[in-house]
């Protein structure tokens, strides 16, 4: 997958271009923009440009290089990644330890940090000697959710892109092309995921719809039975509670007259409708506002028992 097909990057992706292309790599990247929208694969595609056999300031991603690094198994291409909850000294230890000799092939040597703003302080102190005079011919690159957790020492040694959130537009495009689903789907996707590339291409589908299908039995259920969620664990309470935010979100955008785009669960527009024209305006706000207090309680680690159980209580209360 060449540089022109990661989307939504182009003003890094060409600078990093021309860095190539003019022979002047920073020794030193960092990579700072949001969670999950493509700066590990724009590093990896840096790699890949930097040591591919057919390509300038490119990649094919078919050579014996690129394939190597595409399966992880390049000796010049380092990922390091915290074990645990932290990148710790003993990993970067042995990976200054590398930097002393050659590169395999004579070529570049590039090492690639995730998740950098993890490393402990004293792995971070660590690179400034690797920052400070790094080896000939050796490219590192910190990818970072949040630039102004690395220490400013390393910062001021980095060469920084900036990467912003992927446009709807942009998403959309390569969840389809990757996942071979419809606009719809891949709407659905883009609004679930938050946005985030990385999420979105593993969500799972059927899972989503089984899910939505159950809690709309738990808040609707049929024959006048008793509402109940005990079949969910805690996972599962969170993740319907967040389906069902943007259900009733849906509902209150049909009530104002919003369509299209807008709408999370395009799939169900008739059943959407069908509710929009049956449930009063104030008590589908009611009710969204107590999903959203619900979520917010889990997230703080609220009983879950007690908290679905409260929601399910008030679902009634107000029906007017």
């Amino acid at each position: 997958m060449p540089f022109d097909e990661i989307i939504g990057h182009q003003k890094c992706i060409q600078m990093l271009r021309q860095f190539i292309r003019r022979g002047r790599m920073p020794h030193a990247l960092l990579l700072n923009g949001p969670d999950g929208i493509g700066k590990k694969l724009t590093a990896f595609g840096l790699a890949k440009a930097l040591l591919c056999e057919r390509s300038k300031d490119d990649y094919c991603d078919v050579c014996p290089s690129c394939q190597k690094i595409n399966q992880g198994n390049h000796p010049d291409v380092t990922i390091i990644q915290p074990e645990g909850n932290s990148i710790k000294i003993e990993q970067l230890r042995d990976w200054q330890k590398g930097l002393e000799s050659r590169s395999y092939f004579g070529s570049w040597r590039v090492t690639i940090i995730d998740q950098a703003e993890r490393m402990s302080i004293a792995a971070a102190n660590s690179i400034l000697k690797a920052l400070e005079e790094p080896p000939e011919n050796t490219i590192i690159c910190l990818i970072t959710v949040e630039a102004r957790d690395i220490l400013p020492t390393i910062l001021s040694r980095c060469q920084i892109l900036r990467f912003s959130s992927l446009s709807r537009s942009g998403f959309i495009q390569i969840i389809m092309k990757r996942r071979e689903l419809t606009e719809l789907q891949a709407g659905l996707i883009f609004n679930l995921s938050k946005g985030q590339l990385s999420k979105g291409l593993s969500m799972d589908l059927n899972h989503i719809s089984q899910l939505r299908e159950n809690w709309l039995g738990v808040l609707d259920p049929p024959d006048s039975k008793e509402r109940s969620a005990s079949q969910f664990d805690t996972s599962a309470l969170l993740e319907g509670l967040e389906i069902m935010a943007y259900w009733w979100r849906d509902i209150i955008f049909l009530q104002s007259g919003m369509e299209g785009s807008s709408l999370t669960n395009q799939d169900q527009l008739g059943e959407l409708k069908r509710e929009a024209g049956k449930i009063p305006g104030p008590v589908v706000k009611y009710r969204l506002d107590l999903i959203l207090k619900s979520i917010n309680a889990l997230e703080r680690n609220a009983n879950p028992k007690i908290t679905i159980d409260s929601l399910l209580l008030q679902w009634d209360n107000r029906d007017t």
